[in-house]
Parts: structure tokens; C-alpha cells; sequence
């Protein structure tokens, strides 16, 4: 089953997984003056353009460069810190993220599956959900790639991204989460 994640932020990235688990797509975005500069890796190329300012100028761009629609969409959730919260933070995480899947949920008629970090890599990596973020993103960064066919010549073409390969732990899980429903 195909799936599309996305890892939002700024910076953020996008994978999208084909029916055997085969990078299709990776796309990652970083904000600048005249809005986000994109980097798109598919079939061994590398695109880059500039979009305007917004989030959904980022999911316009996933939907419109997508091939054929996904089966599966999946992205990290926010998240809320009990002892230094961070309200503000958190609120627009849960607006850029909606933002840039509303497009996404229209074209493939699903709905998103929204997932906490600390749950896709204890799931994917077995990493507990006390791991410092560095140690996470160095284990996402090195066990992620040799997961999904493909993702290591992504990174190779566009840099060694943790939210790319975040992104494809999303994908992972989702694609479990599939298949233990379905069973």
C-alpha cells in the first residue's frame, strides 16, 4: 500500500513509499526571505524551486507532483512538553501540519493518520521515549535508510536530512499499522 509522510517544520520533509516499500519520492523544504526553498528527489534527479510563504504552498506542491494518489497519508503529531510547554510553538506545528496535508487529504480521499515521535520510533527503532531528540535523530539518520530501497541515494542527493529519514519512520509505521489492521 502506498503511503506519503510527511515530517512537518521548517525545516520538514515528505517521503512517499510505493506498494513495496520503495522510495518514490522525497521532497524537503526549508523556509527563506521569499518563502520555502523545495528540494525534490525522484528517479535519481534532484528539482529544487522556490514557493511562496504558507504551508499550503507546500501541500499544493506534494499533490501536484504526486503521480498517483496515496493510499496511506501519515505525519508526526505535536507535541506539548509537561515541565516547559510551549504553547505557541505547538500551535503552529498544528497548523503548518494541517495545512500542508489538507491538499494531500483531498487528493487521495483518505484521511491522515496522525502519530507522536516518541510511538514511530519506539515502534520502528525500538528506541524508548525518553531518548534525547539528538540520540533519536542520529538513529533515525542511521537505521532509517537501509529500511526503504531507495532512501539512501535520496539522501545522497539531497543531503543527510533527519527529516527525511523521520519521514520514512512515519512511512514505516504507517505501513505496519496497515497491515495489523487489515490482518
Amino acid at each position: 500500500m502506498s503511503v506519503l509522510a510527511v515530517d512537518p517544520g521548517a525545516p520538514g520533509g515528505a517521503v512517499l513509499l510505493d506498494d513495496r516499500g520503495r522510495l518514490v519520492l522525497a521532497v524537503a523544504w526549508k523556509k527563506n526571505r521569499r518563502g520555502w526553498k523545495v528540494s525534490a528527489y525522484r528517479g535519481g534527479e534532484v528539482e529544487v524551486e522556490q514557493l511562496p510563504a504558507g504551508a499550503s504552498s507546500l501541500g499544493g506542491y506534494l499533490a501536484e507532483i504526486i503521480e498517483a494518489p496515496p493510499r496511506l497519508l501519515a505525519c508526526e503529531d505535536v507535541f506539548v512538553h509537561r515541565q516547559r510547554p510551549n504553547v505557541r510553538t505547538t500551535v503552529n506545528l498544528a497548523r503548518f501540519g494541517g495545512a500542508v496535508l489538507a491538499p494531500l487529504e483531498l487528493l487521495s480521499d483518505t484521511r491522515a493518520a496522525f502519530v507522536q515521535a516518541s510511538v514511530w520510533r519506539r515502534s520502528v527503532l525500538g528506541l524508548s521515549p525518553y531518548t534525547k531528540r539528538a540520540l533519536c535523530k542520529a538513529a533515525s539518520l542511521r537505521f532509517i535508510p537501509p529500511m526503504i530501497p531507495g532512501m539512501g541515494a535520496a539522501l545522497q542527493g539531497l543531503g543527510q536530512l533527519d527529516h527525511l529519514c523521520d519521514a520514512g519512520g512515519i512511512a514505516l509505521w504507517a505501513r505496519s499499522q496497515s497491515a495489523s489492521s487489515a490482518a
